[in-house]
């Protein structure tokens, strides 16, 4: 069974520079989405072992990253 994630909203402001970064990342297709963007940067901020890709591989957009990379 599916693991249910609780969501909340949040408005933000953050440079210009970030969010076209975030933009990119986005169509690059590193991350499904913007979301997506900022729920990872603020879980490897949160917990540093999330920037160990052995331990984050269960997530789909990593998996895929660690793919291009050849890892």
């Amino acid at each position: 069974m599916a693991k249910t994630q609780r969501t909340a909203f949040l408005s933000i402001s953050i440079p210009v520079e970030l969010v076209q970064a975030l933009y990119q990342a986005v169509r690059d297709g590193d991350y499904p989405s913007d979301d997506a963007v900022v729920c990872e940067a603020l879980r490897r901020m949160l917990t540093p072992e999330a920037d160990d890709p052995k331990l984050t591989l269960e997530n789909p957009t990593d998996r895929r990253r660690a793919r291009r990379a050849g890892k």
